[in-house]
């Protein structure tokens, strides 16, 4: 199996952790839980010579999907969620809008 990259940033008044995750010896990287400061965790995915390829939402919590919307704004990335989260939160539907893929126990998403 190879290396796992895994970047943690803690962002925003609550002190949310938000990461990035990809191939140790790959570009590629999806932001879980973007939340709070998008230009800060586009300065870490860049300062690592990543780039975004998606997004992963693990909760529809507001302090978890508050950057969504910017993030989307600034790159056209699937988000992937939970089924069961998406179908409940008008929240998420509407800051993931046309990029949400739900997500059922056991798919497997590929990155990098």
């Amino acid at each position: 199996m190879p290396t796992p990259y895994v970047r943690q940033l803690k962002l925003g008044p609550m002190d949310n952790f938000v990461y990035l995750v990809g191939p140790q010896d790959g570009p590629e990287v999806v932001v879980v839980d973007p939340a709070w400061d998008v230009p800060a965790i586009e300065a870490a995915v860049a300062q690592d010579g990543k780039r975004v390829v998606g997004a992963f939402v693990s909760h529809c919590h507001g302090d978890h999907i508050n950057g969504l919307e910017e993030l989307l704004s600034r790159h056209d990335v699937p988000v992937y969620a939970q089924a069961e989260e998406v179908a409940f939160s008008s929240d998420l539907r509407k800051r993931g809008g046309d990029a949400l893929k739900p997500l059922r126990a056991g798919d497997a998403v590929p990155v990098g």
